[in-house]
């Protein structure tokens, strides 16, 4: 009986921490390991939440930020949503919101999708390494 309550307890602190800590969600606060001691690189972010515009969000903007060479789309949009205003939250294969825009605002379908110079990479936000003079596109759709 005593082992059966100290598995109880086990499992409800667990899930406790999971619960407090969002079970993978990110947002830039916690952001990804700064790569400063590298090359600097130049890469356009734009943000179009345009598509969700008739349900009342206004979300877009365009910056060239300057990243660092072995960053990923992720970084350039962290970078691009700090110095437009905007919140980024992800998981760990792509973004869940930008500003108060995510994924199923606008319907179960609708959320962020991203091109790099007009190609949908394969690969997911994370692991996209963007290059110099990249362009980066992160698109709502609904």
């Amino acid at each position: 009986m005593k082992k059966l309550k100290r598995l109880i307890c086990i499992f409800t602190a667990v899930a406790l921490a999971m619960a407090v800590l969002g079970c993978g969600k990110k947002t830039a606060e916690a952001e990804p390991e700064s790569r400063e001691s590298g090359i600097p690189i130049s890469v356009t972010v734009n943000i179009d939440g345009s598509a969700a515009d008739e349900e009342g969000f206004s979300i877009g903007g365009s910056e060239k930020v300057e990243i660092f060479e072995g960053d990923s789309a992720l970084d350039a949009l962290i970078a691009a949503g700090k110095n437009l205003g905007y919140e980024i939250r992800w998981n760990d294969d792509y973004v869940t919101y930008i500003g108060d825009l995510g994924e199923k605002s606008c319907g179960p379908a609708s959320g962020w999708m991203y091109d790099v110079n007009g190609e949908m990479p394969s690969e997911s936000i994370v692991k996209y390494i963007v290059n110099d003079g990249d362009t980066v596109t992160f698109s709502f759709w609904k």
